[in-house]
């Protein structure tokens, strides 16, 4: 039979910061933040206040490098979605997002949402 060692058991847990994303209403495009990067960038969501045709986001990497976008089509209410699950965003890295009007809707209301960011791993000893 053998003993089990005495030690620190160690166990992992992921740890990001939110960033808020105020009401905001555009007709064009508007950058999150003013267009500060966020590093390591993972889940974002927006409740957009009125249907809208094309409402897209639009991610840009360390040096105002174009990497692509989301787009949701006639939609209202929530948009989400993970960056880390895309092909957009790598880790580790820092990334501005835009959000783009790209239909006939005149203006495009955001009444809320929040962006996950910072993303690493933590181990925790016990």
């Amino acid at each position: 039979m053998k003993k089990k060692k005495k030690g620190l058991q160690k166990s992992l847990m992921a740890s990001w910061t939110t960033y808020n994303i105020g009401r905001t209403t555009f007709s064009n495009f508007i950058w999150v933040n003013n267009g500060i990067y966020f590093y390591n960038p993972g889940v974002m969501s927006v409740e957009l206040m009125n249907r809208v045709d094309a409402f897209a986001i639009e991610v840009y990497e360390l040096g105002g490098v174009y990497a692509g976008k989301a787009v949701w089509r006639n939609r209202a209410g929530w948009v989400a979605l993970d960056w880390r699950d895309t092909t957009l965003v790598t880790h580790p890295g820092g990334y501005g997002f835009r959000f783009v009007n790209e239909g006939n809707t005149s203006v495009v209301n955001i009444l809320h949402g929040a962006l996950e960011y910072g993303y690493r791993n933590v181990i925790i000893r016990e």
